[in-house]
């Protein structure tokens, strides 16, 4: 299904992409959470809270999520992202520089290709393995390495696929020649153990441990924020992820998570991220629910 035409422009390309998950299923199992956020929140640890996002329901199906900017004194809306859906299956992502399209297997995430507004011009290609019903493996391949280095910026869907940290790695190995990115996944159960992210060919650009988890529910289960490198899908909630990068040698980094919970779901998440045991910082995220 290949659509030719402009999509409505979007005032700036996605900062979050809506349920691709890295857990299969025997049926369609769209991103349906038990309750259904309504409001992010965003701050310093001990600081003010922002107005994020604000998240639009359709019954059992998200249908858009407007993006703000907040200051403080002003709020408003700086850029809308909206998605399209066949039966349960969400099929279409349209930003301001593109479209992607999502292809299934049955019930299985098979691929998803990203294509210009301008040119027309498939850019880039995920593909999806699986090993034990779970994804083992995602394998992003260069289709128009210069046109790809024109559109996409450290924002958007890319940051669903491949942390935004690494789109500097990403541009220059395109540039290079270099056409694979990998990542693959070991569990424990329902949640992530072992992520590896890098150059196909080459040692890996980082390695996360998630080392252990709360036993309350996830809302964003089947639902993926790749902004700081971490992916929440998995059914619980984070509480330590331990990152290091054989290629980069950079220094390790711990992330910590804490919550505060209303029944079964976080309502209040702080994060502190340590280099090296040195002195970290954090930031809060608080969740209104519908």
């Amino acid at each position: 299904m290949k659509r030719n035409f402009l999509p409505t422009p979007i005032v700036a390309v996605l900062l979050l992409i809506f349920c691709v998950s890295l857990n299969s299923c025997e049926k369609n199992e769209a991103y349906n959470p038990e309750r259904k956020i309504k409001k992010i929140y965003t701050g310093t640890a001990d600081g003010p809270k922002y107005l994020e996002q604000e998240w639009t329901w359709d019954e059992n199906k998200l249908l858009r999520i407007d993006y703000y900017y907040d200051d403080g004194d002003i709020a408003y809306i700086a850029y809308t992202e909206h998605y399209t859906y066949e039966e349960n299956k969400l099929v279409m992502v349209e930003n301001r520089y593109g479209y992607f399209q999502i292809f299934y297997s049955g019930f299985r995430y098979n691929k998803i290709e990203y294509y210009s507004n301008a040119e027309n011009l498939l850019i880039g290609t995920w593909e999806f393995l699986y090993k034990n019903n779970k994804i083992s493996k995602t394998i992003f391949t260069f289709d128009e390495p210069d046109i790809w280095i024109d559109k996409i910026t450290q924002n958007g869907f890319i940051s669903f696929l491949i942390p935004k940290e690494f789109i500097p790695t990403i541009e220059s190995s395109a540039k290079r020649g270099a056409a694979r990115f990998i990542t693959t996944y070991k569990y424990n159960g329902n949640n992530i153990k072992e992520q590896k992210l890098g150059l196909d060919g080459s040692e890996y650009s980082a390695i996360l441990i998630y080392k252990s988890y709360d036993k309350m529910l996830n809302p964003f289960y089947k639902h993926a924020d790749w902004n700081n490198f971490e992916v929440f899908t998995s059914k619980n909630n984070p509480l330590e992820v331990e990152i290091t990068s054989p290629a980069w040698h950079f220094p390790k980094i711990i992330d910590k998570f804490s919550y505060k919970y209303d029944k079964d779901f976080p309502i209040e998440m702080v994060r502190t991220r340590v280099f090296d045991n040195d002195s970290g910082f954090g930031n809060k995220t608080y969740y209104e629910y519908e």
